[in-house]
């Protein structure tokens, strides 16, 4: 079985949790996982030093929810 077959089944098995807060900013990421030579890498980005905020952190890509996303999963594409 595939690294990304064993991730689907992983994921598909698992019990989902919703953590929530009053305060809490629904945001959502996504891990890129790209085949490269005989394994897989993952994909990160390197925030510039110019933001507002998490100023030149190595992060996944993602962010904030807006009125345009039906749900995180389209945020996480999004903001991809």
């Amino acid at each position: 079985m595939t690294l990304p077959q064993q991730l689907a089944e992983h994921l598909r098995r698992r019990r989902r949790r919703t953590l929530s807060a009053p305060d809490a900013i629904p945001c959502a990421v996504l891990i890129p996982i790209v085949p490269a030579r005989d394994d897989y890498e993952i994909v990160y980005t390197l925030r510039s030093e110019h933001l507002p905020s998490h100023k030149g952190q190595v992060a996944f890509p993602g962010g904030k929810m807006c009125s345009d996303d039906d749900d995180l999963v389209s945020c996480a594409l999004r903001e991809s």
